[in-house]
Parts: C-alpha cells; structure tokens; sequence
C-alpha cells in the first residue's frame, strides 16, 4: 500500500493543504506494516514553498521510516487548469513556470518549474541523490534484490551514480559563476 506523503517538510504541507501530520503519516505505517501489508510512500520534489532545506527534510524523513521499502521520488509538474500551474505562471510560493509544453512534463529525469533556491538542475540532481539516500540501505537493497533481482537493480544503480556524478560539473561551474572576488 502506497501513501502520498508529498513532503517531509510541515511548511511545504501547508501550502499544499496537506493536512496530516507526520506523526499520523508515521502510525499509519506502523499500522500497515503489523496488518502484514508492505507500505510504500512517494514523494514530490519542487512543490510549492520547496527549497534545498526542504528537500533535505524529505529526503531526512523517508529514509528515517522503518516500514518503507521503497519510495517514488518525484518532480512536481504544474498541470494545466490547477492552482500549482497558476502558482507558477504568477511566481506564488517560490514557483516559475520553465516549461509551458505539457508533453515534456516528465516524473523523472526533468523539471519544467525552478522553485526557490531550486533550478531545474537541481531537482534533477536531487531526486537521483534522495533516491540513493532513501534506498541504499541494507533492508532496502536487499528488498529491491528480493523483489527484482540483481541483475535488474544493479543497472538502475549504476544509473542513478552516473547521472549525480555528470551533474556535478555544472554545479561547479555554477558555483564558480556566483564567487565574486573583492578588490581589496
């Protein structure tokens, strides 16, 4: 059973209405998990209110739930016809629309929105490093082997590994742009 946690942030909850603390979010995985039914959770990366904190907090939070043994660690995409695609047209919550073509929203690998402190460089990157986080621990490894097998899971690794270490080129470089040297 899978439970639409959205943040590990309250002030992100918030914003998004989400009216479940974690508290309640967290006995009802231990609920689940004493019923014997296996819990999953997914998670939104730039939703509105998001920063690098927050993500961190996320991040913090899923990987710290026992019961869980795997998540879905998604980019937020602005639809059409909803509050979030307004927020981000008027630039509300730390939201900027980048991508106004709806057929290239995607769940992974691409952000059509920067959020804050958030490019969409840095969703991409920090999905694929909360997904290692949340999912690289023994019980989780061994979970993702059992279920789908090695050889299956050792690709989608490698994978992940690569796209966080081809993303840190930009981020130097973008990191180097921002250091201004003061003329004494």
């Amino acid at each position: 059973m899978s439970y639409g946690i959205e943040s590990g942030d309250p002030g992100v909850l918030r914003i998004i209405r989400k009216e479940v603390s974690h508290e309640d979010m967290l006995k009802a995985f231990k609920i689940t998990d004493e019923l014997g039914i296996e819990p999953a959770c997914s998670v939104m990366l730039g939703l509105p209110g998001d920063t690098k904190a927050s993500v961190e907090r996320t991040i913090h939070f899923v990987k710290n739930i026992s019961q869980v043994l795997y998540s879905n660690f998604s980019i937020a995409n602005p639809y059409p016809g909803t509050e979030m695609h307004d927020w981000a047209l008027t630039g509300k919550h730390g939201l900027h629309l980048l991508i106004d073509d709806f057929s290239e929203y995607r769940r992974y690998d691409n952000s059509p929105i920067s959020v804050n402190d958030l490019s969409q460089e840095d969703l991409v990157r920090l999905q694929k490093i909360g997904l290692i986080r949340i999912h690289m621990t023994p019980k989780r490894i061994l979970a993702a082997i059992k279920m789908v097998g090695l050889l299956e899971i050792l690709p989608l690794f490698l994978k992940l590994v690569i796209g966080v270490c081809q993303s840190f080129p930009s981020i130097l470089r973008r990191e180097a742009g921002n250091t201004k040297c003061k003329s004494v």
